[in-house]
């Protein structure tokens, strides 16, 4: 935002070299327009991917491309501006002038951001008092942590490591070697923590400068999302501190209020030809289909949509929707790919049942059903659902319990980390979701993927373990 802005200051003041009272007024006229076309620039530069960790992987060449892409959209917003208000109107001369190293600077940037992406390297070390903590020890080791490679363990309690990581000492060598060895960050569990000397000496290394974290906060770093076989009630309660932030307490039902009345009026066109859409199609049942659903606290609501099946289509009892479900019409295979039939729901955030941003709402018949076959389930139905979520950004429709589950451990991060910035992520995510037709299962691909490669170490770790009386027994 800064380079852009500033590319116009300069872009004005060689315009109007000579004049200081022009270059004056036309900082003062652009300045408007221009941090609104920033917001926007920074906006597509997010859904194009240039911000996550996969953009890490994006080609010179193409990470050019896109950014000469976002900042023509960005020059675009700036044009429509000042079409709309003629005082925020910028000259033909300035733009040339402000675009070109605009788009040198920008690109200069993101060389430099993905340089020290990569460039940074912390060194970090894991606490092990027990098989447990073993087995979150061999899922660092197997974890692609960024800026951070694992050099060795301290070993509590008089345990004996059985991996093959290099020993350190205890944690009381960890505190004699603070400032003379390089260990950057050093890696605790739960289980650790329970220890009251191994607690203060984390605590004394926290305040000496050296970084400690969970291995949960890792993998929550890494997949965004939280694997349910790290969460217990020490890490609901931590998450559970948000409902008292001032944005989530008052600022986000404003918000909620406010961008449906927005929305529902700038998508009316679109959901009148959703509407007709639906009548055309022909088929019994009307355009919109009403269904009860869960919200906070577990309270019933009706949830309003535009009708994507047929008008029989629980006749044998609720069931889950597929992916290539027959039961969705031609049409409401359309509208669902692009979140058309969605926009009924304006009304229930209007109305308070929903947020814009929150876990999906679910059908009580579901949710009892889910509720006992995975933890933590009801957790999501402490905070109101919502029209969009990190879930459902992060991971296609589900028809199974493994997909719920899997939906969970998106929804249990959104849950610790809601916000005003997280929502953000959320909207622009969803708007990449919509132009893309759907989400992508490889983000939970990866959670699967590690949560195999947690059942795979606690058995590397038992068939270690020597045998005991009670083994024999």
């Amino acid at each position: 935002m800064v380079i852009w802005i500033t590319a116009f200051f300069a872009g004005a003041g060689i315009r109007f070299v000579g004049n200081p009272e022009r270059f004056q007024e036309a900082l003062a006229k652009y300045a408007p327009g221009l941090v609104l076309s920033s917001l926007g620039l920074v906006a597509v530069a997010y859904i194009c991917g240039l911000y996550s960790t996969g953009g890490l992987k994006i080609r010179l060449g193409r990470r050019l491309i896109l950014i000469t892409c976002c900042l023509f959209a960005a020059s675009v917003v700036l044009l429509l501006l000042g079409s709309i208000n003629f005082n925020w109107q910028v000259g033909r001369g300035v733009l040339l002038l402000a675009v070109v190293p605009a788009i040198i600077l920008i690109w200069i940037h993101h060389v430099i951001i993905h340089k020290v992406m990569y460039g940074l390297r912390e060194h970090a070390a894991v606490v092990i008092s027990s098989e447990e903590d073993e087995v979150e020890a061999l899922l660092l080791k197997t974890m692609d942590l960024r800026n951070c490679s694992l050099v060795g363990c301290y070993a509590g309690k008089g345990y004996v490591p059985k991996l093959d990581m290099r020993h350190l000492g205890s944690p009381d060598d960890a505190w004699k070697q603070a400032g003379t060895a390089r260990i950057d960050r050093i890696f605790c569990t739960t289980n650790s923590l329970k220890d009251p000397e191994v607690a203060l000496l984390l605590r004394r290394l926290r305040y000496s400068g050296t970084a400690i974290s969970s291995i949960a906060l890792a993998c929550e770093e890494n997949y965004q999302a939280i694997p349910l076989d790290l969460i217990d009630d020490e890490w609901l309660l931590h998450a559970c501190g948000q409902p008292d932030h001032i944005y989530i307490a008052k600022v986000k039902r404003l918000v909620d209020i406010l961008v449906s009345i927005t929305l529902g009026v700038t998508l009316l066109p679109l959901l009148l030809a959703g509407a007709l859409m639906v009548r055309l199609s022909g088929g019994s049942g009307g355009v919109f289909y009403r269904q009860e659903r869960l919200g906070r606290f577990g309270r019933p609501f009706e949830v309003l949509k535009l009708r994507t099946m047929v008008s029989d289509a629980e006749a044998g009892g609720a069931r889950w929707s597929t992916k290539n479900d027959p039961r969705v019409t031609p049409v409401g295979r359309f509208l669902r790919k692009f979140r058309i039939d969605e926009i009924p729901q304006l009304w229930n955030i209007l109305r308070g049942d929903m947020s814009f941003v929150g876990p999906r709402p679910e059908r009580k018949e579901f949710a009892d059903r889910l509720s006992e076959e995975i933890p933590y389930f009801p957790e999501r139905l402490l905070i109101l659902p919502g029209l969009t979520g990190w879930a459902q950004v992060c991971y296609p429709y589900g028809s199974t319990v493994e997909d719920a589950r899997r939906k969970l451990e998106f929804d249990l991060y959104y849950l610790k980390n809601m916000g005003l910035v997280m929502d953000l992520f959320v909207l622009l995510d969803t708007v990449k979701i919509v132009l893309m037709g759907g989400a992508s299962r490889r983000r939970g691909d990866k959670l699967a993927e590690f949560e195999n490669k947690l059942k795979d170490a606690r058995d590397v770790i038992r068939s270690k373990r020597r045998p005991t009386l009670l083994d024999a027994g």
